[in-house]
C-alpha cells in the first residue's frame, strides 16, 4: 500500500504536433519542447548580487561567497544535452502508451512472471524507438551538473487521474538519477533503485524485497519501472564498473540493455574516461540493438566562450576593492583550471575568501596562484597532466575530485580565527595583568607606604610568575616578600652610609653630602643646619634692620 504523497504534480496535458506523440498521456503530460533560447534561459542560473553586500563584515561576506556555486551559464554542450534528453524521454514513451493493448498485455505478463519468480522478456522490440547514450568526460567539466539542470525542468512524479474525460489512475516518473555503487555491484544498484522508488512513491519495496535474489530484484524493478512509467534512468559514476572482476561489469550492462530492449526505458550512463575501455567492449553489441552512442564531454577551450563565461562570473566580487577583468586574469584562470568549470569557480571563490581573511580585499594574480598551490594541492597532478597533453597521464588522474569547498573554507577561517584568537588572548592577558597589577599595588600600599618599592615589587613578581597559573593571594604574598626584602636592603644601605660617614669629620663636605641622602634633606638644609652656610635672612636682612 502506498503512503499518501501530496508532492505529486497533477498531469496537465499539452497537444502534440508530432504524430507519434499524439494521444499519449505520458508524452502530453511532459513540459513542452523548448527552442534553443528557451532551453538556455530555463537552465541558466544567475545568483543574486547586491553591491551593498560588499560593505558587510567579513564573516557575513564569507558566508555569501558560496552563492557563486549557484552560478550556471549553459554552454553549447548543455543545450545539446537538453535537446537529446527531451527527445530520449519522449521516444521512450512512444511504445509504452498506457492506453494501448500492448501495454496492458506487457503488464499482465510481467506480473505473472513476477509471481512465478521469473524475468519477463518482452517479444515487442521497444528499442526501435527507445534510445540511450553514454557521456564520457573529465571530472569537474559539468556532466552531472548539466544532467541535473536539464532533468530538474521535469517534475519527478506526475499523477494522472482523468484523461480526455475518462479515468486514468496511473503514476509517471519522468526520470531517475542514481550513482553507480562504488563496488560496481548489480545488487547494490538494484537496492538503490528500490530505495529511491520508495522515497518517490511512499512504497516499501526495499523492506519487502531487499533480501531477494538478483534475478528477482531485476524483475521487480522492471515491473515497477513499467507500472510507474519511468521515462529515463540516469546512472552516474559508471567508471566504478572498472573495479569489478569476473564479468560483473558485463552483468551490469546487460541489465541496462534489458531495461532498454524489454522494458523500453532509456538509459544514460555518465562517467570519466576510465569507464571507456569497459564500455567500448561491453556495449559494442548493445549499441547495435539499442542505439546507444557516445557523447564526449570535454573541458572548455580557451576561446570566446571561455572569455564570456569569465566576464559574466567576474562580476560576483564581494571584496572591497573591485578589480576589473583583464586578459591577464582570463589567461591565468584558464592556465590554473585548464578549462574545468568546477575548478575555475572554486579558484575564484577561494581567492576572494583569502583576500577577505588576509585583509588585502583584492584579487590578484599572485593570490590565484596561491590558491591553486596551497588549497587545491590534491588536483594539481591532474592539472599538470592536462597541461602536458599526455593522454595516458590525463586518464590516470581524470577522476580526481576537487577537495570539499566547505572543508577548505573552514580551514582558511580556522587559520584566520587562530591568528585573531591569539591576538585576542594577548589583549585579554594584557588587561588581566594590568588589573592584577593595580589590585596588588593598592593592597600592598596599605602595608608599605614607599610607592617606589611597591611598584618595583609588583612588577618583579608578575615577571617571575605567570598570572594565568597563580591566584591573587599567592602573587600578593610574593610581592610582600619582595617589598620587605627591598626595605631591608635600603635600611642596610643607610647603615653602611652612616658607618662610612662616621669616618669623616662632621664638617667634611663629603660627610654632609651623604647626610642629604640619609636625612632626605636638600643640600641647602644640611649645610645650613651644620653652620657651613648662613641664613640670608638672619645674617643680612636682620643686621641691616638693626
Amino acid at each position: 500500500m502506498e503512503d499518501e504523497n501530496k508532492g505529486f504534480a497533477e498531469a496537465i496535458y499539452i497537444d502534440q504536433q508530432i504524430k507519434e506523440y499524439m494521444e499519449n498521456p505520458l508524452i502530453e503530460a511532459l513540459p513542452p519542447v523548448h527552442s534553443l533560447m528557451e532551453a538556455a534561459k530555463l537552465i541558466t542560473v544567475m545568483p543574486e548580487f547586491d553591491e551593498n553586500e560588499i560593505e558587510f563584515d567579513e564573516e557575513i561576506r564569507i558566508q555569501i561567497i558560496p552563492r557563486l556555486f549557484q552560478f550556471y551559464m549553459p554552454l553549447e554542450s548543455h543545450t545539446a544535452l537538453e535537446r537529446k534528453i527531451s527527445a530520449v524521454i519522449r521516444q521512450g514513451y512512444i511504445n509504452r502508451n498506457p492506453l494501448t493493448k500492448d501495454n496492458i498485455v506487457f503488464m499482465n505478463n510481467s506480473y505473472r512472471a513476477l509471481m512465478e519468480g521469473k524475468i519477463y522478456v518482452s517479444t515487442t522490440n521497444t528499442s526501435k524507438s527507445t534510445q540511450g547514450f553514454t557521456i564520457i568526460g573529465i571530472s569537474g567539466t559539468g556532466k552531472s551538473t548539466g544532467i541535473e539542470r536539464v532533468l530538474n525542468k521535469y517534475p519527478q512524479v506526475i499523477r494522472h487521474q482523468v484523461y480526455q474525460g475518462k479515468p486514468l489512475a496511473i503514476t509517471q516518473i519522468p526520470w531517475m538519477h542514481l550513482e553507480c555503487p562504488f563496488d560496481g555491484s548489480i545488487k547494490g544498484l538494484c537496492l538503490q533503485i528500490l530505495s529511491d522508488l520508495d522515497k518517490l512513491l511512499g512504497t516499501h519495496h526495499f523492506a519487502r524485497h531487499g533480501n531477494r535474489s538478483i534475478d528477482y530484484l531485476i524483475q521487480i524493478i522492471s515491473h515497477q519501472f513499467r507500472l510507474n512509467n519511468v521515462g529515463l534512468l540516469v546512472i552516474d559514476e559508471i567508471q566504478h564498473l572498472s573495479f569489478i572482476k569476473g564479468g560483473g561489469a558485463r552483468k551490469m550492462l546487460d541489465f541496462f540493455v534489458h531495461l532498454i530492449n524489454s522494458v523500453g526505458v532509456p538509459v544514460i550512463l555518465i562517467g570519466t574516461s576510465k569507464a571507456a575501455p569497459v564500455l567500448r567492449g561491453e556495449l559494442r553489441k548493445a549499441r547495435r540493438g539499442t542505439g546507444l552512442g557516445y557523447m564526449f564531454w570535454d573541458r572548455m577551450k580557451k576561446d570566446e566562450a571561455w572569455d564570456y563565461f569569465i566576464e559574466v562570473m567576474w562580476k560576483y566580487q564581494w571584496t572591497k576593492k573591485y578589480v576589473p577583468i583583464s586578459d591577464e586574469f582570463k589567461n591565468k584562470l584558464y592556465e590554473e583550471s585548464q578549462g574545468i568549470l568546477d575548478f575555475v569557480i572554486k579558484i575564484f571563490a577561494l581567492a576572494q575568501i583569502k583576500a577577505i581573511l588576509d585583509g588585502s580585499e583584492e584579487i590578484t594574480i599572485e593570490l590565484i596562484e596561491s590558491v591553486v598551490e596551497k588549497d587545491l594541492q590534491i588536483v594539481k597532478p591532474m592539472l599538470d597532466a592536462l597541461k602536458s597533453g599526455d593522454l595516458k597521464r590525463i586518464e590516470k588522474y581524470d577522476d580526481i575530485r576537487t577537495p570539499d569547498f566547505e572543508g577548505i573554507v573552514n580551514n582558511l577561517i580556522q587559520a584566520g580565527e587562530m591568528e585573531n584568537y591569539k591576538t585576542y588572548l594577548k589583549q585579554v592577558n594584557k588587561e588581566k595583568v594590568e588589573e592584577l597589577t593595580r589590585a596588588i599595588r593598592i593592597k600592598l600600599l596599605e602595608k608599605i607606604t614607599n610607592e617606589k618599592i611597591v611598584i618595583n615589587a609588583v612588577k618583579k613578581v608578575l615577571n617571575n610568575f605567570n598570572p594565568n597559573n597563580y591566584d591573587f593571594d599567592f602573587l600578593y604574598n610574593e610581592a610582600v616578600k619582595v617589598a620587605e626584602e627591598a626595605i631591608i636592603r635600603n635600611e642596610n644601605n643607610k647603615e653602611k652610609k652612616l658607618k662610612k660617614g662616621k669616618d669623616l669629620a662632621k664638617d667634611d663636605l663629603r660627610y654632609l653630602k651623604e647626610q642629604t641622602s640619609v636625612l632626605k634633606q636638600s643640600a641647602y638644609e644640611v649645610l645650613l643646619q651644620n653652620g657651613v652656610i648662613k641664613s640670608p635672612i638672619n645674617e643680612f636682612l636682620l643686621r641691616e634692620t638693626i
